[in-house]
């Protein structure tokens, strides 16, 4: 909960977010179990092209979390096309 505020608060007062600060709140979803956010949250880094091996890690790491194995391996076939290889 304080964290979605946190998040809520950031988002009103902050013109951009950084990638790695993107990247934590990515992965702060994720490890409470809102996958779905940290999905959408991708997906806008994703239109940005701000991607970096940390986002797509915690995008892998959320459709795990949703029993989504099938989007798991097609995000990791996906990063390749972006260069990125897996860690």
């Amino acid at each position: 909960e304080e964290g979605i505020k946190i998040h809520d608060l950031a988002k009103e007062t902050l013109k951009e977010f950084s990638v790695e600060l993107s990247t934590s709140v990515i992965n702060f979803y994720t490890k409470c179990g809102h996958s779905d956010i940290a999905v959408e949250e991708c997906e806008k880094l994703k239109k940005q092209g701000l991607m970096n091996v940390v986002s797509w890690t915690c995008l892998i790491q959320a459709y795990i979390q949703q029993s989504d194995i099938k989007k798991a391996i097609d995000t990791i076939h996906e990063m390749k096309k972006y260069a990125i290889n897996p860690d």
